[in-house]
């Protein structure tokens, strides 16, 4: 009995080693996949071949897009009140929703890291992305480089008194995160692969 357990001991042991090779093939090629994987969708990402319009929702029609940067968009309702909508104000009292506000402020935009563009469609800026659902009678492309990232910012309405946005954030971290992220899967996807076909083979011996 002592000899048959040696025996098989042994023997799982060398298999063990004969399925490392594809253990190692497994990691290494499900890593590179996961690699290109990664650049590939930055890539789609970097180019806003991702990103989508959202609707800002309101309860007013608007009949003007009345000035904008990537954090704030001011627009005027039919009923001429101006409704400021905060768009990176993580969870105050004034996110998700329309303020009305009593005056424009001045000397919002700062050439050297903003600018604005305007047009009766989206086909302006960088990226010229299509319009929303609807058609677009105003169109306000805006650029911020607040820090060490940039931000694109497309601000459209529509013939229906709806204000759509589209949005892209651009930087380096994201990049390096997304590769990273996505080829680090990669290998851990081929080490289970490896392992668990290496317990089926052993199970069916």
């Amino acid at each position: 009995m002592q000899k048959t357990a040696r025996e098989e001991n042994r023997r799982r042991v060398l298999q063990g080693i004969l399925e490392t090779p594809l253990i190692l093939a497994l990691v290494v090629v499900l890593t590179i996949v996961g690699f290109f994987a990664g650049g590939k969708i930055s890539e789609y990402r970097w180019q806003g071949l991702l990103v989508q319009w959202k609707r800002l929702p309101a309860s007013m029609k608007f009949t003007e897009i009345v000035d904008a940067t990537s954090y704030h968009l001011w627009a005027r309702a039919e009923n001429g009140e101006i409704y400021m909508w905060d768009m990176h104000c993580g969870a105050g009292l004034q996110c998700g929703k329309w303020v009305l506000v009593e005056a424009m402020p001045t000397d919002i935009h700062d050439v050297s890291t903003n600018w604005m563009e305007r047009s009766a469609s989206c086909n302006i800026g960088n990226f010229k992305p299509q319009g929303p659902s609807g058609k677009t009678t105003q169109c306000v492309f805006v650029y911020m480089v607040p820090g060490d990232f940039n931000i694109t910012s497309y601000y459209a309405l529509t013939d229906t008194g709806e204000i759509w946005y589209w949005e892209l954030v651009s930087d380096i971290s994201s990049f390096l995160f997304t590769v990273s992220s996505c080829t680090c899967s990669g290998a851990v996807l081929g080490l289970l692969l490896g392992v668990i076909i290496f317990y089926r083979k052993t199970a069916q011996n």
